[in-house]
């Protein structure tokens, strides 16, 4: 009898043994949580806040629970660790993405694809329809400042950084495919301004799929959302060229390919180091630049939280430039500022004539990426 108990038991170990480690894997994320062990030790590559403990009160009695659950669901522990694990198994096995803001192309090409971020693909593909009351607004917001700028002596221009599936569709995954029956939103607002105004915008595009054609180097980065300093340099040229200013030539700078570490994207994917950077492009004047820059709060007395990044040039006479800019307008800083003698950058997505008159430009370029050119309908800083 003794033996027969004894077999069974052994019969029953596996059973055990796999009981107990499911009870020490669901109890981990509790007890790290309850002792602050802080076990899991990745940081978290969401390109967006998470959610905050809430405060219980009566009167957020009805809300509470959910709330409470929203905040749980982004913060139990280990959850960084599972979500890494979850983006290797998925990206190495079907070459899938585990998150819906980045698509996983062709040659470790990625795409933005966050709704959060413009909804860049669906728009690339046509899907999205902009409503004549957002294509007045821009109108009237571009025939009015460039009515005020031109009053004070001041050239203005808009410039839109073309998405990365605008200049290199041809890696996108084979279910991605632009019906070209449909226009982007950028199509349809050039459109409309040509129909109703004498306003236009900088669109880079057709420069940037030229240079495309006969570029030694690529004009993007595969795991980023931007372009490369080539790309910024190509798009430098065209704003140059509009203010009949002779810009500087690819020759007047040594220009290198290299790898460098991954960009936002695959961040995004929490795979930063499964991908390295094939596009990353650093250049070097061949003639030394004498630009020096400086940043410092801003004294606007606005609604702005960005600092302000001032370039100085001592061998230009005393014009100046300045530049509303979204991270795109990052990779013209060092090009634009060789043709002033002081350029101011301000990192906002709003337009704000008070900064203009603070700052007394003899040029305003106001900058933003193709993906949010529907923004040109917003409000100015206040």
């Amino acid at each position: 009898m003794k033996n027969t108990d004894w077999k069974m038991s052994m019969r029953q170990l596996p059973n055990t043994i796999l009981v107990f480690l499911f009870l020490l894997i669901i109890s981990l994320p509790l007890v790290d949580r309850q002792l602050g062990l802080r076990w899991d030790s990745f940081i978290s590559t969401e390109k967006r806040l998470l959610a905050v403990q809430p405060r219980f009160t009566w009167n957020s009695i009805v809300v509470f629970p959910r709330k409470y659950e929203e905040y749980f669901n982004d913060n139990f522990s280990f959850r960084t660790l599972l979500v890494k694990i979850n983006s290797y198994l998925l990206r190495r096995a079907f070459g899938l993405s585990a998150i819906p803001d980045v698509v996983i192309g062709k040659d470790g090409w990625l795409y933005l694809t966050s709704k959060d971020y413009g909804n860049s693909l669906e728009d690339y593909m046509g899907l999205i329809d902009v409503d004549q009351g957002t294509l007045e607004l821009i109108r009237i917001n571009l025939e009015q400042r460039t009515k005020e700028l031109q009053a004070k002596g001041i050239q203005f221009l808009v410039v839109v950084a073309p998405d990365k599936q605008s200049i290199y569709p041809d890696y996108l995954p084979d279910n991605w495919k632009r019906n070209k029956r449909y226009s982007t939103r950028l199509d349809q607002v050039v459109e409309y301004l040509k129909a109703k105004s004498t306003v236009q915008i900088l669109d880079v595009r057709n420069a940037l799929l030229k240079e495309r054609k006969t570029a030694q180097f690529p004009l993007y980065k595969k795991t980023d959302s931007h372009w490369n300093y080539f790309g910024a340099f190509v798009a430098y040229q065209q704003i140059m060229a509009s203010f009949s200013m002779m810009p500087l030539q690819k020759k007047d700078f040594q220009w290198q390919q290299q790898t460098a570490q991954s960009g936002d994207l695959a961040e995004m994917l929490a795979a930063s180091d499964q991908y390295k950077e094939e596009n990353d492009i650093t250049f070097s004047p061949i003639v030394k630049s004498k630009v020096t820059f400086v940043e410092t709060e801003n004294a606007y007395g606005t609604s702005l939280e960005s600092k302000r990044l001032v370039a100085s040039n001592k061998d230009r006479l005393s014009t100046k430039l300045l530049v509303f800019h979204d991270s795109f307008g990052e990779g013209l800083f060092k090009f634009l500022s060789n043709h002033f003698g002081e350029s101011v950058f301000i990192n906002s997505n709003l337009f704000s004539m008070a900064i203009v008159e603070k700052e007394k430009p003899n040029v305003v370029v106001f900058e933003l990426v193709e993906r949010f050119s529907l923004s040109l309908s917003w409000k100015e800083l206040k």
